[in-house]
C-alpha cells in the first residue's frame, strides 16, 4: 500500500505531505478491507449458508422441547 501513497505524495503541496503518509496507508488499508470483504468473504458466507444450513436458529442451542423429542421421551 505504501508504494501508490508515495507516488500520490510527490503530486502533493509539501505542508500536506506529512498528513498524507500518516493517513494516507489508513485510509488505503481500510478500502481494501472492506473492497475484499465484499468480494470474498460476502459470497463465501452464503455459499457457506447453502451448503451448510443451520438445523436450529438458536444462539443458545437446541431448545429443551426439541431435544426431548429427539430422544424420545
Amino acid at each position: 500500500m505504501l508504494a501508490p501513497i508515495q507516488a500520490i505524495q510527490n503530486h502533493l503541496p509539501r505542508w500536506l505531505a506529512p498528513l498524507w503518509l500518516g493517513a494516507g496507508p489508513l485510509v488505503a488499508g481500510v478500502i481494501a478491507g472492506v473492497v475484499a470483504t465484499k468480494l470474498v468473504e460476502t459470497p463465501m458466507l452464503k455459499l457457506r449458508d447453502l451448503w451448510f444450513p443451520r438445523e436450529v436458529d438458536s444462539a443458545v442451542g437446541i431448545p429443551a422441547e426439541l431435544e426431548l423429542a429427539q430422544m424420545g421421551a
